[in-house]
């Protein structure tokens, strides 16, 4: 078996089911915090996916999440819409 310690991983995705679920409970929060924690020391970027409300964004950013994916963002863009999105957001 190839040791995961050995793998340095660019991203980390935080599951939508946890994501979903880590206001209301407390070991999801906690599973979030130290993968959060993980990703800073190792430099990888964490991306919380299934962002759905204002609580459970900004309760990820004050655990240090810096990347999100989720309907409070926005609803998903049609391919023809991708450019004037980007632009908009840069």
């Amino acid at each position: 078996m190839f040791p995961v310690r050995q793998v340095h991983f660019d991203g980390l995705k935080l599951d939508r089911d946890i994501v979903g679920k880590f206001v209301a409970n407390d070991n999801d929060y906690k599973l979030i915090k130290a993968i959060q924690i993980y990703s800073d020391m190792t430099g990888s970027e964490c991306i919380a996916e299934g962002v759905d409300s204002e609580e459970k964004f900004e309760k990820l950013v004050a655990l240090g999440v810096k990347s999100f994916q989720g309907y409070y963002l926005s609803h998903a863009v049609k391919e023809e819409e991708l450019d004037r999105m980007v632009r908009l957001f840069s």
